[in-house]
């Protein structure tokens, strides 16, 4: 018995849509498959930057690099500074925002217990004078114990008394000395200890008489 055409054509018609539809699905599930590849590969190379970015140790010899530091000199640096980032911070600034260059910067900031400070009183102070004076800068900021002090003193005489940024230096660093250079104990002649000196002390138990 012959089949009938519209039979086999309604059979075929609907094998073919199944076969679109099956294809429809494996194709958005290879588009899903590589958009989450491309995700994580994405995550992967990014993670290493990332971590790179948090190390403090990696991100001060990058730094020091990009202002001329030789990679040795940098690496000798950076691995004893106790604050690498502030280290580098410091000498970035001083570089960019004076004519110091970046060795000598490296140099005082090295070492110091405030390397920002340093950094604020070396810029401050440089903005106010000639290049000539930069080394006698470096070393009094570096001398000082408060250089962010220092800088303010220099700059406030500086403005209002219309004298020398170095006289002003000269003056505020022998003010920032004097009460350093003396010992703790000591009490000028013409004044007397905030306390009296303490009794000494009766035993406890005296001793029993024979």
């Amino acid at each position: 018995m012959p089949i009938p055409a519209f039979s086999y054509d309604h059979c075929h018609e609907k094998k073919v849509k199944e076969k679109l539809t099956a294809n429809r699905r494996l194709g958005k599930w290879i588009t899903g498959t590589c958009a989450l590849a491309a995700v994580i590969a994405s995550a992967s190379l990014a993670q290493p930057v990332t971590a790179n970015q948090k190390n403090n140790y990696y991100k001060c010899t990058s730094e020091l690099v990009d202002v001329n530091v030789r990679a040795e000199e940098a690496e000798r640096a950076c691995s004893k500074a106790l604050h690498p980032e502030k280290l580098a911070e410091c000498v970035v600034k001083i570089n960019r925002r004076t004519d110091i260059p970046s060795r000598d910067a490296l140099e005082i900031c090295s070492g110091v217990r405030r390397p920002l400070e340093l950094a604020t009183c070396v810029v401050d102070i440089s903005d106010r004078t000639q290049a000539g004076a930069a080394f006698k800068i470096m070393n009094n900021c570096r001398r000082s114990l408060l250089p962010a002090r220092y800088s303010q003193c220099v700059v406030g005489l500086n403005r209002r008394l219309d004298i020398s940024v170095v006289k002003a230096m000269d003056s505020c660093i022998e003010a920032g000395t004097r009460v350093r250079e003396l010992d703790p104990s000591f009490v000028p002649s013409d004044r007397q200890p905030l306390l009296p000196p303490s009794p000494t002390p009766s035993p406890a138990n005296p001793p029993t008489p024979l």
